[in-house]
């Protein structure tokens, strides 16, 4: 997808690595329940505590939406390449195609819909980021939950952030943003050309980028390995690259 997407290699890594920083806020989250349960243990037995357990929960709750928040923002660069006419973000993007299904991308616009779990992250994510700070919480049953004020002004503050349960959110929303996900890459693979081939980086010396090789979907889904483009290169595996040798040809 090269000419309507410039960079799409780089834009395909990053991608790549905010879902991997998306799962590691995840799992960050998760590993600090268990601590800030045993530190509000020993408050209640000692009768007084501080406050630094539940700040370090809450942080990584909000990072952990931020980062949805973040590959949301990418995902939509993403759609733009495919209709121009679209805004940049993601936000804007979803109400435009709720809005303008039948001229733009009906099926994707269906898909998009479901998405009402992004308005939640993006207000909880900006009354933090841009007000106030939020905290964690203890819900009837002893569960870590979490709570905002908004003072935001922007269409669609909702009064008050409350959250009963961080883990119980935080399942959600990962469940829901691994589904769309998924969604997303089996309605977008269909439009791109599957024997286009685009280069990608695939040696380094340590000081610059110098090895490449084209490859197509086609060719990544079924595991071949495309053709070097770089073969002036004295590459140190080229002996051993079926890439290299189909350069040769």
């Amino acid at each position: 997808m090269e000419p309507q997407f410039p960079d799409a290699i780089r834009w395909s890594m990053t991608i790549r690595d905010k879902i991997f920083k998306m799962h590691v806020a995840y799992e960050d989250v998760l590993k600090q329940i268990p601590i800030w349960n045993s530190d509000n243990k020993e408050m209640e037995k000692r009768g007084f505590g501080d406050s630094k357990e539940g700040v370090i929960l809450a942080l990584r709750y909000e990072t952990f939406l931020n980062s949805v928040y973040s590959l949301c923002e990418s995902l939509a660069r993403v759609t733009v390449g495919f209709y121009p006419e679209l805004s940049q973000g993601f936000r804007k993007q979803r109400k435009e195609l709720l809005s303008k299904k039948e001229q733009v991308d009906p099926q994707y616009a269906s898909i998009i819909k479901s998405t009402k779990w992004y308005e939640e992250v993006h207000s909880i994510r900006s009354e933090a980021t841009h007000f106030l700070s939020g905290f964690t919480t203890i819900s009837k049953n002893g569960e870590p939950g979490y709570f905002n004020k908004p003072k935001g002004s922007r269409e669609g503050v909702p009064f008050k952030i409350s959250v009963d349960s961080v883990e119980k959110h935080i399942n959600e929303i990962y469940r829901s943003v691994d589904n769309f996900l998924q969604q997303f890459g089996d309605h977008f693979i269909q439009k791109l050309d599957p024997n286009k081939r685009i280069g990608n980086i695939c040696m380094k010396d340590g000081k610059q980028y110098v090895g490449a090789r084209g490859q197509s979907l086609y060719e990544f889904i079924n595991k071949q390995p495309g053709i070097c483009v770089t073969p002036k290169y004295e590459c140190p595996l080229r002996n051993n690259c079926q890439a290299y040798r189909n350069a040769l040809i």
